[in-house]
């Protein structure tokens, strides 16, 4: 298994740093390269037969070129032979990719009048090299289709709209004495508006009032998780505790501009070592625990009425086969 390039991990919290350095007049791919300035000049993006799209753009000397496998808000991970790429031609020819030995994630975030914008970071290799070059801070703005009949987010929006109204009539059946059942059903109808206003819009935000008019029951602890992700520190801030039939469901997130989950379950009053359950973290994808080369452990020091606290670390583990170290991981919540 490879590891997870540390740098690409920083480049995910600061990939909306240089939002100010975007010029909105035109299309453009830019970013930085090994730590330089990078925009092009030439920029399109092209949606193939296969319904993947392919961004490309071009300075007077070097050329970028991003493919996702569909046309669809969304991030999209690198690496590992994933038909997602990023492609990088230097000035003296020299090419790099993402292919089997790189790795990063391209994010669509808005697709509007046949014009996609999105961002992104990556690590490509020059496999006859073995040199790597990196690309962080990255942004698309506004790239024009040159097809954009082709595109089908209608679709998506269907779907968006289909599972929301599922997750409402859930919602509104559910026992609000049954807490454990009810939380669940308005996180889930929670999400599913959040889900449909990033694919259809919301434009007269009817459904933005929605999501504010919902106050699910035992969404707030007091305290946060905080863990070290390779070199990067990630503290969860905006912590939920819920008890569903002797069990302890915890939900981490941040308040800052990402998207970066936490999840674990521990039983009720349950204390000692690895005690913690179907644990997962969600940064560029969802990593779990896997076993090597550090078992995951936790310790659990306190788990009585309202009050949680415990220690954990270990390697976790992608579907690409990427592991990640998780150091310095800790909690004490009270709820």
């Amino acid at each position: 298994m490879k590891k997870i390039f540390l740098l690409a991990l920083v480049a995910i919290s600061t990939l909306g740093s240089c939002s100010d350095e975007i010029e909105t007049n035109a299309p453009s791919i830019q970013g930085e390269v090994n730590g330089e300035f990078f925009r092009t000049k030439n920029t399109s993006a092209t949606i193939n037969d296969d319904g993947s799209v392919s961004f490309t753009g071009a300075t007077d000397s070097e050329t970028i070129t991003l493919k996702t496998s569909s046309v669809e808000i969304g991030s999209y991970t690198l690496g590992s032979g994933s038909a997602n790429e990023a492609t990088f031609q230097t000035l003296e020819g020299n090419f790099y990719t993402t292919g089997v030995n790189g790795m990063g994630q391209i994010q669509i975030t808005k697709i509007q009048q046949g014009k996609l914008s999105g961002e992104f970071y990556f690590d490509a290799v020059q496999d006859t090299e073995e040199d790597t070059l990196n690309f962080n801070k990255g942004f698309f703005f506004e790239i024009p289709l040159t097809n954009p009949g082709a595109i089908n987010v209608g679709a998506t929006c269907v779907e968006a709209q289909a599972t929301s109204a599922e997750a409402k009539q859930a919602y509104e059946d559910a026992d609000p004495n049954d807490s454990g059942n009810f939380e669940a059903a308005c996180l889930a109808y929670q999400n599913a508006l959040e889900d449909e206003i990033e694919a259809c819009g919301d434009d007269d935000g009817s459904l933005q009032a929605i999501l504010d008019g919902l106050d699910c029951p035992g969404n707030n602890a007091q305290g946060n998780i905080t863990v070290t992700a390779g070199n990067l520190p990630i503290d969860f801030d905006e912590v939920s505790v819920v008890l569903d039939t002797g069990v302890y469901k915890i939900t981490g997130e941040t308040s800052a501009p990402n998207d970066y989950t936490i999840y674990f379950e521990i039983d009720e009053n349950a204390t000692g070592a690895d005690m913690i359950q179907n644990f997962e973290i969600k940064l560029t994808s969802v990593y779990t625990p896997s076993g090597a080369p550090t078992p995951f452990t936790s310790d659990v020091t306190t788990n009585t009425s309202g009050s949680l606290m415990a220690t954990f670390y270990g390697t976790v583990s992608n579907n690409d086969g990427g592991d990640l170290e998780l150091t310095n991981g800790t909690f004490d919540l009270t709820f």
